[in-house]
């Protein structure tokens, strides 16, 4: 073979070779055309807005939906392509923190609001592997009226919320809950033991077995405590939050809510203050009802101390004087004062103002002391009082001063109810007796005219009366005192004539 003939035979495998290079060019080309079709239509389909900058902060690149929000701010986005971000949008009030993410290379996300658009926006800087960064931008507007709805009702309702997560020990509370307990939140960072730290030292102990009982059990959790905020106010509070468990069972986490009450405890204590004050008043509206019968139980001791007094000077002035005689007639007028004394202890403890004192006692007691009371009251209205008490009764857990109120209340009631029945039909019952295996009933029973079956439901409400000059009170009060003690107080009509009321009183529990 010439020299001539392998030339041409090396050119033909030139132009084979470049022939090859070629198609693998343009298969190159076409799969790199149809990667940056396929990157293109990924970023399209992206609704957030996509923004890429080169190290000198130089758009490099727009999705569609960044490109609708360039025109929006009538920007042509194919001419800000190499412009610089800070001269096209100067003043934005993002480039400090940009900047930031820029140097620093690593990812930051930022909301802000953006008058320009009227929108609220979340920004999601990424570092990119050029040197620049690429922004992911989403409207957050509705998901910020949202969260400033909340916040607004949590205000309103006083009413914070909270998050703990068992594995870390990490604690979120909203600004509602840091404005409940005084604390600046930019300040402060929640944590279990700091809770506690706030909490008032004297339900500290039983809101941390509380929880940490709830944790162990994996249960809700629902308790109330007090707390006392860095400027010294004492707050009442009332927690509650429900577990989390994974598929596993393991508990994951607890989201709660707390909710200040201190509103509500403060009116509680005041209607308490205003019921115990009004019922103070109830009481004295009816020891004045039974002012001759108190006349009477203090008259008679003190005309015989009177008597016996004379008497004692008589035996004095005998030549010579008569001492036994002196002595007895002394020892009368000791025992008939202490009568009186008594008399008149009796009715200034029924008036007096107090706090409740529950104490362990025996009903018979209380009930004997209003028997000494009104039994005067009822022969003069020609009524014939029964006090029958069972031999052997429970001590019960109770006020005894609100518990002679409660039973002079029905007694006066049942004796007014009797005024209009016949003379020799007019008789009052006042029992006691066990009440199943837990609580004494006490019973005042009447033979008057009874009630109306039409007003016998409403007999406990407040104002209802059914008295010309009644206040409507006393039974509403003698059932929020009954119901105060566990109990429970009702009224049945008899068989033949009359009404019979009853209340319940537990059983005190054994002391300790």
């Amino acid at each position: 073979m010439d020299d001539a003939t392998s030339e041409v035979l090396r050119l033909r495998e030139c132009v084979d070779a470049l022939r090859t290079k070629n198609s693998e060019l343009e298969r190159t080309a076409a799969e790199m055309h149809a990667a940056v079709e396929r990157h293109e239509n990924i970023l399209d389909s992206i609704t957030d807005r996509v923004y890429a900058f080169d190290k000198d902060w130089r758009f490099t690149l727009f999705n569609k939906p960044a490109a609708r929000q360039v025109r929006e701010l009538g920007k042509d986005p194919a001419a800000l392509i190499g412009r610089i971000m800070w001269d096209e949008f100067p003043g934005a009030p993002i480039e400090e923190v940009f900047r930031a993410a820029m140097r620093d290379r690593s990812p930051v996300a930022h909301e802000h609001y953006y008058a320009p658009l009227n929108e609220w926006v979340e920004n999601r800087i990424f570092p990119s592997s050029d040197g620049g960064v690429i922004v992911l931008q989403s409207y957050v507007t509705r998901r910020k009226r949202i969260e400033a709805y909340f916040t607004e009702g949590q205000k309103l309702s006083r009413t914070g919320s909270w998050a703990w997560t068992v594995a870390t020990g990490e604690l979120f509370w909203s600004d509602e809950h840091f404005r409940i307990f005084g604390l600046d939140p930019q300040a402060e960072r929640p944590s279990y033991p700091a809770v506690l730290q706030w909490v008032h030292p004297d339900d500290r102990s039983a809101l941390q077995m509380a929880f940490e009982h709830a944790v162990r059990t994996k249960g809700e959790y629902d308790t109330e405590c007090r707390i006392v905020r860095p400027d010294g106010e004492v707050r009442y509070l009332r927690s509650l939050a429900r577990p989390f468990v994974n598929g596993g069972g393991q508990l994951i986490e607890y989201v709660g809510s707390v909710i200040d009450i201190t509103e509500r405890k403060r009116a509680e204590e005041e209607l308490h203050t205003a019921q115990a004050e009004l019922a103070r008043i109830m009481r004295a509206t009816a020891l004045g009802e039974l002012t001759a019968s108190i006349a009477h139980e203090v008259n008679q001791p003190l005309t015989a101390v009177v008597t016996n007094a004379h008497a004692l000077l008589r035996w004095l002035d005998l030549d010579p004087a008569d001492l036994y005689e002196s002595r007895a007639a002394t020892e009368r007028i000791i025992r008939d004062a202490n009568r009186a004394s008594a008399v008149i202890a009796r009715i200034r403890a029924f008036v007096k103002r107090g706090d409740d004192r529950k104490t362990r006692m025996q009903v018979k007691d209380a009930l004997r002391e209003v028997a000494g009371l009104v039994r005067h009251e009822a022969l003069a209205q020609g009524v014939i009082f029964r006090l029958e008490l069972g031999a052997a009764l429970p001590l019960v857990l109770a006020d005894r001063i609100e518990l002679q109120q409660v039973v002079l209340n029905l007694v006066l009631n049942a004796i007014d109810a009797m005024r209009a029945a016949p003379d020799d039909a007019r008789v009052l019952t006042v029992s006691a007796e066990k009440y199943g295996v837990d609580a004494v009933l006490v019973t005042v029973s009447d033979t008057g005219v009874g009630l109306d079956p039409r007003q016998r439901d409403r007999v406990f409400d407040a104002f209802f009366t059914t008295k010309p000059a009644g206040m409507g009170m006393g039974l509403a009060i003698a059932r929020s005192i009954v119901e105060g003690h566990g109990g429970r107080l009702w009224v049945a009509p008899n068989d033949d004539r009359g009404e019979t009321f009853q209340f319940t009183l537990p059983i005190a529990a054994p002391a300790s």
